[in-house]
């Protein structure tokens, strides 16, 4: 199983492009290519999760029915077919705007007579924001399912060492430390704690709580969306 990580990074590049095609405005021509590069960027958050845990129980069950979940889904439906337009034929469905003092914007219109069977009504921007929000739940849905797998911020608590069956001095060594480097005198009267502190820095933990956060309600927020990590 490859390091979750990647999946992380593919998320946080389609929220990079999904903020430019914002700050393009009612300029066709940038929008356009910015909504290009979201595209492209989103579809492969769903590529590098299949290829980090497709082998994992349950993995193929959950999957399917967030695969049969977007298929129903009209914005889904259609940034799945403008990715394979434009990356494959060269279309590219911005193709107006709107602009004045208060507003400016631009919208999606057919490429071609009758390519799409539905376009969104709302602007560009707006649409790209919905679609990042959508794929943030099927995100915060896999952390949440699959969380003592692919969440450091999950795994390495007291907690979650115990559902594994892992000691700290398991920990110890596949940071690769000696077993016991950090069993040694400590003040006060939690010692574990205090190691499993000491070790947390030195594992690479969730990056992605920012990007959920920004996208997802806080209240149900994951350990990794809330970015609990102990210093």
């Amino acid at each position: 199983m490859r390091n979750f990580g990647i999946v992380d990074q593919k998320l946080e590049e389609a929220d990079f492009f999904c903020d430019l095609v914002a700050e393009g405005g009612a300029d066709v021509r940038r929008v356009s290519h910015y909504f290009s590069a979201y595209v492209a960027a989103a579809r492969s958050v769903t590529f590098a999760l299949q290829a980090s845990i497709s082998g994992a129980d349950g993995f193929a069950d959950w999957y399917t029915g967030w695969q049969r979940k977007l298929k129903q889904d009209n914005l889904a439906r259609f940034f799945h077919a403008c990715r394979t337009d434009t990356q494959h034929i060269g279309l590219n469905p911005v193709r107006a705007c709107w602009s004045s003092r208060e507003y400016k914007a631009c919208f999606f219109r057919q490429p071609e007579l009758g390519r799409y069977d539905w376009l969104p009504e709302v602007d560009v921007a707006t649409a790209c924001h919905q679609h990042m929000k959508l794929l943030c739940e099927l995100m915060r849905d896999c952390y949440q399912v699959f969380g003592m797998l692919i969440d450091p911020d999950q795994i390495y608590t007291a907690e979650g060492l115990a559902a594994k069956g892992w000691s700290l001095e398991d920990v110890e060594e596949q940071l690769g430390f000696p077993r016991g480097y950090t069993d040694i005198p400590w003040e006060g009267q939690d010692k574990d704690a205090q190691r499993l502190k000491l070790l947390r820095r030195n594992i690479a933990l969730s990056g992605i709580g920012p990007t959920l956060s920004k996208y997802l309600d806080e209240a149900s927020a994951t350990g990794a969306e809330r970015g609990v990590i102990e210093q």
